[in-house]
């Protein structure tokens, strides 16, 4: 069994000893699992004083002066010049703390949207908004420790004079760079499973599918498009700092490009297929209307009563204009903008590279 998979049913245990939860803060009686590491640290960083970004902007920093300060103690680089690869720890670190946060408020304000197609208690809706806005402390914890584990195995299979070659420090601050921002990694990818799961399960209790107010229905549409767009970026940033093309490099942003590809689509099929089968309802229906007029005007001209002619007329000119409105009625999930903004950054790490070979080749 998979170690996600191993998360996932921990996760549904968790799930079903609902109310075991008593802390203060985000968990307490009700809810049904107590919040992870990740949630109370974001929790922390909303009590600061001043915006969230510029705790991670400090946060940032410090880190990226740890990790180079081993090399200038080890002499390998001057003391100042901050080397790109072991500062990449720090950004991909921070970042994907950052990008949790982020996507928990994202979610928190979409489900607000998204609350007038819901037909439930109070209750059951702040119990959704928790869920969809918090990881359990459980599965979070050994999401992290799983991407310690790929660290420490990846280094333990490492030949001995690799590991011997580095200075003490440099070793001390990469393994422990690597093991954090692995299991950062880790936490993100279970994160976002959790999440876009949650997106589903609420689509489905969706009561209220009204294609001529579909703003609730898109709302969630920003969310699973942010948590693609989330992830293109630390492509991106990867040919930043390194722009070189290699099969590895091209079978990555491949694969992270399919991941944030249906991350962004997956989660919102199941309110597509419920919006196809409300859209062929009404469409069944303006056909009936549109059929049974025109029976009537077939009988009308059949009889020579063309007394009703005018107004048979006029009525199936409306409900043809009915017909063509609900022909051009979208059924997936999402605003044209949101799509095009999807698609536009599927192509940043493709624009990025090219970029960089330009500049490489005229500075």
């Amino acid at each position: 069994m998979s170690a996600i998979a191993i998360i996932l049913d921990a996760e549904e245990g968790a799930m079903a000893a609902e109310g075991a939860a008593s802390e203060t803060g985000r968990a307490s009686p009700g809810w049904p699992y107590p919040a992870s590491w990740v949630d109370h640290l974001t929790d922390a960083v909303d009590r600061l004083p001043g915006p969230a970004w510029a705790f991670y902007l400090v946060l940032l920093t410090g880190v990226a002066l740890l990790i180079n300060g081993a090399d200038w103690i080890a002499g390998q680089d001057p003391p100042g010049t901050f080397d790109p690869a072991q500062s990449s720890y720090a950004v991909y670190g921070v970042y994907m703390l950052a990008l949790i946060h982020y996507l928990n408020r994202e979610a928190g304000s979409k489900i607000e949207s998204f609350r007038p197609a819901l037909d439930i208690r109070a209750a059951e809706y702040e119990r959704l908004r928790y869920e969809v806005t918090t990881l359990p402390a459980r599965q979070g914890a050994l999401a992290g420790l799983v991407g310690v584990a790929i660290v420490a195995l990846l280094y333990a299979s490492d030949p001995p004079d690799a590991v011997d070659a580095l200075q003490p420090a440099v070793l001390v601050a990469t393994v422990v760079a690597e093991a954090l921002t692995i299991g950062i990694l880790a936490v993100l990818i279970y994160h976002t499973i959790h999440q876009l799961r949650l997106v589903s399960r609420i689509h489905a209790l969706a009561s209220r599918i009204d294609l001529f107010e579909p703003a609730p229905l898109y709302a969630f549409s920003n969310l699973t498009a942010r948590t693609g767009i989330g992830l293109v970026l630390l492509i991106a940033y990867g040919f930043l700092i390194d722009p070189t093309i290699n099969v590895v490099a091209v079978v990555l942003t491949g694969l992270v490009s399919v991941v944030a590809a249906a991350a962004f689509v997956l989660p919102l099929r199941g309110m597509h297929q419920r919006l196809v089968v409300e859209k062929e309802r009404l469409q069944l229906g303006a056909d009936q209307r549109f059929k049974a007029t025109l029976a009537d005007l077939h009988r009308s001209v059949d009889e020579r009563d063309l007394s009703v002619a005018d107004g048979l007329n006029k009525t199936l000119t409306s409900l043809q204009l009915e017909r063509d409105a609900l022909a051009r009625i979208p059924t997936w999930p999402w605003q044209a903008a949101t799509l095009r903004a999807f698609v536009s950054v599927l192509l940043v790490p493709i624009v990025i590279w090219l970029i960089v070979r330009l500049l490489e080749r005229f500075v």
